[in-house]
C-alpha cells in the first residue's frame, strides 16, 4: 500500500453496531447520515487541508469517521474506529470524487481484499492483506487498464516469481524476476521493448 495513503488514510473510525454506509458516490457532508455509539459524543475539527467528524468516549475514538475536503462537500474518506484503531470498511476518496481505495480493517490492520484507483476511476493496484501485511497475489495496472506487474506477496515482502509487463495491447512481457524473502535473486528480460504496432 503505497506510503501516501496509509498515513493519511488513518484520519479514521468502528463499529460498536453503527452502520457506515460505505458503497455509492461521494456525497456532500450534509446528506451523510452520522449517528455516534450510545456513551460518545460527536467531535469535529476543521483546518487548512479540510474537516473530520469523529466520535469521542473520553478521549478515545469510537464509531464511525468521516473526512471532507476543503471545498465542504466532497468525502476524503469513511470508516470506523474501535477504540481508537480503523476498524470495519473503509473508503477513501480522491478530490474529483473518484474512489482512491476501498479495503477493511480488523482492530487496526489491513485484512483481505484491497483495490486502489487512479483519479481517473481506472483501477490502479489489487491484492490482500493478512494482518496488516500484503499476502498473496498482487497485480497491477497501468492507467490505461493493461496489467503492469503481478506476483505474490509472502509477509509483505515479494516472494517467488513476478511478471512484468509493457503497457501496450499484446501485453507484451518485459522482464520476469525471481524474488527470495524481499530480494530479488534472478531477473530475466524477455523484450527489451514492447513490439512496433503494424500499420493498418
Amino acid at each position: 500500500m503505497s506510503t501516501l495513503l496509509l498515513s493519511s488514510l488513518l484520519w479514521g473510525c468502528s463499529g460498536g453496531g453503527v452502520e457506515v454506509p460505505l458503497d455509492g458516490p461521494a456525497e456532500p457532508a450534509a446528506k451523510a447520515p452520522f449517528t455516534c455509539p450510545e456513551g460518545s459524543k460527536l467531535n469535529q475539527t476543521t483546518t487548512g487541508t479540510g474537516s473530520e467528524q469523529f466520535c469521542d468516549r473520553d478521549g478515545v475514538m469510537q464509531g464511525p469517521y468521516l473526512r471532507i475536503y476543503p471545498d465542504g462537500e466532497t468525502k476524503a474518506a469513511r470508516g470506523a474506529y474501535d477504540r481508537s484503531a480503523p476498524d470495519g470498511d473503509w473508503t477513501w476518496w480522491h478530490e474529483n470524487g473518484e474512489e482512491a481505495q476501498k479495503g477493511k480493517y480488523v482492530k487496526g490492520k489491513q485484512v483481505g481484499a484491497w483495490t486502489r484507483w487512479y483519479q481517473s476511476g481506472k483501477r490502479e493496484e489489487e491484492g490482500d492483506y493478512l494482518s496488516g501485511r500484503k499476502a498473496g497475489q498482487w497485480t497491477t495496472f497501468y492507467e490505461s487498464g493493461h496489467k503492469q506487474a503481478a506476483g505474490i506477496y509472502q509477509n509483505d515482502m515479494k516472494n517467488g516469481m513476478w511478471t512484468y509487463w509493457f503497457d501496450d495491447e499484446e501485453g507484451t512481457v518485459e522482464r520476469t524476476e525471481l524474488w527470495e524473502g524481499g530480494i530479488v535473486k534472478e531477473e530475466k528480460i524477455i523484450n527489451k521493448a514492447p513490439p512496433e504496432k503494424k500499420e493498418p
